[in-house]
């Protein structure tokens, strides 16, 4: 069976611990009011020594072939930021770089040479990439990257299962360049046959001398 529990007298309420009211300040821990215990601290982590990389960024922004990458890369649009982290430079300096005209618009990108690009592409044609690809990575139009490869051997009819689509920028600059040529006075192919009346105005130019008598 289940004993009733028994009510506590007055003088044995006396004896529990009373809860700590506002005055009772403990001196280990002033903020918190009847704590006897000490409040635990997180442990810290130990401190590392980190090396100082100023002599190392100071080394390498005093190399020529570094600031001229650095040079390179902020001129074809890659930010301050990001060439610092990269080429392990002082930010200031590359700011300073990129303030002093060392940058897409103050400077260009010099472009390859026709046979470099030649080259490149009949590479990137050999790998498979779209015409559209090849223009962008050689920086040429569709009319010029034609003719490069078919320089190299390259026959119209597998080019032209490479060709963009008739509505695309490169193939309407395309057409507009084919129709410029043919137009072209110099595009125009050499003439050998003379007309007919130009050869009998040759002809009587020629017996001229011997009607007028000074001929033998």
């Amino acid at each position: 069976m289940i004993e009733n529990p028994t009510a506590l007298t007055a003088t044995q309420n006396t004896d529990q611990n009373k809860p700590a009211s506002p005055g009772d300040v403990n001196e280990v821990n002033p903020r918190k009011a009847g704590c006897t215990e000490p409040e635990q601290k997180p442990e810290q982590p130990a401190k590392i020594d980190l090396p100082d990389l100023t002599r190392q960024r100071k080394l390498r922004s005093r190399t020529d072939s570094i600031i001229s990458t650095a040079k390179k890369m902020l001129v074809s649009g890659i930010g301050p930021n990001e060439v610092a982290c990269r080429l392990r430079l002082d930010p200031a300096v590359v700011l300073d770089l990129y303030n002093s005209s060392w940058n897409p618009t103050c400077r260009k990108v010099t472009p390859a040479n026709a046979w470099t690009c030649q080259k490149l592409a009949l590479q990137c044609f050999g790998t498979g990439a779209p015409l559209a690809e090849i223009c962008r990575i050689t920086d040429r139009p569709l009319f010029s990257v034609i003719k490069m490869l078919t320089a190299e051997g390259v026959s119209l009819s597998v080019l032209s299962q490479y060709l963009p689509a008739e509505t695309a920028p490169l193939m309407v600059e395309y057409r507009k360049t084919l129709a410029r040529h043919e137009a072209s006075p110099k595009r125009r192919p050499i003439k050998i046959n003379r007309f007919a009346a130009a050869a009998g105005q040759t002809q009587a130019r020629q017996l001229q001398p011997d009607i007028l008598g000074t001929g033998e």
